[in-house]
């Protein structure tokens, strides 16, 4: 999952799922700790790319 938001990072911990939070949506990246992944934004997809595969690739 992919989200900008603490309760994003909850819902996906909730459901089972990872998650990749994404400070774009006002949430500071401090506050996104909890995610498996925090990137500042999606500019780099080479890096999006990595991240998706870091938390899905044994």
């Amino acid at each position: 999952m992919i989200g900008d938001s603490q309760g994003d990072i909850e819902t996906a911990r909730q459901g089972g799922a990872r998650i990749i939070a994404v400070a774009a949506g006002g949430t500071a990246m401090a506050d996104l700790s909890d995610a498996d992944v925090a990137l500042p934004d999606l500019t780099d997809a080479s890096e999006v790319e990595r991240s998706i595969r870091r938390i899905t690739c044994p």
